[in-house]
């Protein structure tokens, strides 16, 4: 058996959840697992991840389409007998068993315009198609079926994503620490719409111990104008902050505060708790899987409503117990038994 790996995910974005989950199936295709496989990369490639070592130990294959259109198309043909995609792309063959990987229904939700019907359109087509869908969720499972009640759900495998155990760690005993992250509460990744970034701000206002810390993209002039507003001189924003740093922001900060409204899985929840952040969170979509018992959810989807869960943490015995519920959560997760779920189904479709 032989599996080609469609790697198109990595000529369309730099970073994110979806492309660090396809590096960890290549770091996990091991010499040892029985199965050739070829990698097949996008024209350009633009991701930002360090690709170099797998794809030394790894037959690659380069599709020249540009990705712009070829995203859009069918994949790359290959011999292989079985071809995963990393977004939504069917084979080119009917003979080739299909794997597709579902991770959420954003653009189904909170798009409109050409851009809703045109991946909607493809993603219904690929995974119509697939042998076996692997969903990162039950929640994203259950999104899945309810929006497409044809596909068999026999079909439909769920494989938790996980954190790089080797990069999110708490800190070492005795290590130095930064005294100013202690009374920062973290707000990471994209901020805008189903985000709420506006709930964090608004979380903050009464709590005049805490500040705000954001990591993530630029923050627009209207971000800026709410944070002076809101927050004056308790905010700071840093920019091209990699997962060594933001390890250390993790493992030191108040809190993680993440208060969206929908997610296919929610990774920074996992990443925060693997380095023992505790996390105040909203009880919506994927995130009660990840964050299990050992989060803070917020009763509803208002800014007083977060600001009592943070304030549940200065407690110093309540915040030790959390901390502690954090890291023994992260430890059910692991990219290893995410390989090996989705091996067992390249298994499973060989016979």
């Amino acid at each position: 058996m032989a599996v080609s790996l469609d790697s198109i995910i990595f000529g369309l974005q730099r970073f994110g959840g979806i492309s660090t989950y396809w590096h960890q199936l290549l770091m996990h295709w091991g010499s040892d697992f029985g199965h050739d496989c070829e990698v097949v990369l996008p024209d350009p490639v633009i991701s930002g991840l360090d690709l170099a070592p797998e794809l030394a130990r790894l037959p690659v294959v380069h599709d020249r389409r540009k990705t712009a259109i070829a995203r859009y198309l069918r994949a790359a043909p290959t011999a292989c007998t079985i071809q995963h995609s990393s977004y939504y792309r069917a084979p080119a063959s009917a003979r080739t068993a299909s794997v597709m990987t579902v991770y959420d229904f954003i653009y189904e939700r909170y798009r409109t315009g050409l851009a809703r019907h045109v991946h909607g359109v493809q993603k219904s087509r690929a995974l119509h198609r697939a042998d076996a869908i692997l969903s990162i969720s039950h929640s994203t499972r259950d999104d899945l079926l309810a929006r497409y009640p044809r596909i068999d759900p026999s079909r439909v495998i769920v494989t938790h994503l996980a954190h790089d155990a080797q990069v999110f760690r708490p800190l070492e005993q005795g290590a130095p620490r930064d005294q100013t992250l202690a009374r920062q509460v973290l707000f990471v990744g994209q901020r805008a719409g189903y985000k709420q970034f506006a709930l964090a701000i608004d979380a903050l206002r009464g709590l005049p111990d805490l500040a705000l810390l954001i990591v993530g993209p630029p923050l627009t002039p209207d971000e800026e104008l709410r944070l002076n507003t809101t927050l004056p001189g308790r905010w700071s924003y840093r920019d091209g902050v990699h997962n060594d740093a933001l390890r250390l922001i993790y493992a030191q900060c108040f809190a993680l505060l993440y208060p969206s409204d929908y997610e296919g899985f929610g990774l920074p929840v996992l990443e925060a708790m693997a380095c023992g952040a505790p996390v105040v969170c909203s009880r919506v979509s994927s995130i009660p899987e990840v964050g299990g018992s050992a989060a803070l959810y917020a009763e509803r989807q208002d800014g007083a409503a977060y600001a009592a869960q943070l304030e549940a943490l200065f407690d110093s015995a309540f915040n030790g117990d959390i901390r502690s519920k954090s890291l023994a959560n992260a430890e059910q997760f692991s990219w290893q038994r995410c390989f090996a779920e989705t091996e067992a189904v390249y298994r499973q479709l060989s016979t």
